[in-house]
Formats: C-alpha cells, structure tokens, sequence
C-alpha cells in the first residue's frame, strides 16, 4: 500500500503527460535511486544480518549505474 508522501507523487505525476511527465518522473527516479542508496549504506555498516549486509553491498554498483543513467536522462529531457 502506498504511504501517503507516495500517493502524492503519484497524483502529481498522474497530472502530468508528455515531456513534463518524463522529467518528473526521472527526477523522482532520481530521489529514489539516492534512497535506495543511502538505506543499503546503513544497512551495510549497521545491518545486523550478514546476508542483507552483503546484499545491500552488492546492490551498491547496480543502484549507482541506475543513478548515473537516470542522471544522463535526466538532462537529455531538461530543456536548456
């Protein structure tokens, strides 16, 4: 079930179409992928379970590639 901060940007981007739809959504992309990064780097020095440590460590490399795609998209739909 979506939290209520996720509701919102679903309604905002459901409001949106065409190139503004786009760059929201890597923007929020964005968001997500530096998240996604900083929990798996808390989980890596505070985690307790060693097979989510590892996991989140080899998450790492994947959400970084994901990151710098979605930042080379990002201004490719950015005018100016």
């Amino acid at each position: 079930m979506p939290d209520p901060g996720q509701l919102r940007q679903i309604a905002d981007l459901s409001a949106r179409s065409g190139g503004d739809f786009d760059t929201a959504w890597l923007r929020d992309q964005v968001a997500a992928h530096l998240r996604g990064l900083a929990q798996g780097e808390r989980e890596t020095r505070n985690g307790w379970s060693p097979e989510v440590k590892a996991l989140a460590a080899r998450s790492a490399p994947v959400l970084w590639h994901h990151l710098d795609e979605v930042r080379a998209a990002v201004a490719t739909c950015t005018p100016g």
